[in-house]
């Protein structure tokens, strides 16, 4: 977990994850990426089909992964993207919010710094160049992007699928970056959340 507790720092100076249990029951869109959670955090990924359940037509499940896990196949959107392609993807996602104007620029004023790097790195990652990358189609992308953006509540779950690797740190700031851009952390049911420890979190659900 030290890439994910490494971008946490990076990001907010602190590495404790910005999250509460109860904010699973009022998000209306989880991102589960480098984490089967139907089997490393099933107690917690029944709290978030259960949100879909009560609210079916709000509520939209989106997993990253290669494979086509358990969680993948509960989602309503699978990104089957290349291994290792992670950062052009949500380099590609967070291209699509500036682009349609999907970010919240008096947040990114008053919390954040650094904003015009970010943007300056992003505007190479069109979705047409992120989805060649990562071997999905460019529509899924900015589809993805969209609901992102427009969501009221982002809970974005990741896990060692994201974090072991030799660009982990990268992964896990590409990530907590769309947060920041939409504001969408500091308040209930919106926070990226690195889900670890499994057998102790899901004892305490």
């Amino acid at each position: 977990m030290a890439s994910a507790a490494s971008a946490y720092q990076l990001a907010f100076g602190s590495d404790g994850p910005p999250c509460a249990y109860d904010d699973f029951d009022v998000a209306d869109f989880f991102l589960f990426t480098g984490s089967d959670a139907a089997d490393t955090h099933p107690v917690l990924f029944q709290r978030a089909l259960r949100r879909k359940a009560a609210d079916p037509d709000r509520v939209t499940i989106v997993v990253i992964d290669p494979r086509r896990t358990a969680t993948a196949r509960a989602a309503d959107l699978h990104m089957r993207l290349r291994p290792g392609t992670d950062v052009p993807l949500l380099q590609g996602t967070l291209h699509v919010l500036i682009r349609d104007s999907l970010v919240q620029e008096e947040f990114i004023c008053a919390y954040t710094s650094g904003w015009d790097t970010v943007t300056a790195d992003a505007a190479a990652w069109t979705s047409d160049r992120a989805a060649a990358i990562c071997g999905i189609a460019p529509e899924l992308i900015v589809d993805v992007a969209r609901r992102f953006g427009k969501a009221s509540g982002v809970l974005s779950c990741w896990a060692m699928g994201m974090n072991q690797a030799v660009d982990g740190v990268d992964r896990s700031l590409a990530l907590v970056n769309l947060h920041l851009a939409t504001g969408q952390i500091g308040r209930p049911r919106s926070r990226p959340v690195f889900t670890h420890r499994p057998a102790e979190c899901d004892g305490r659900t």
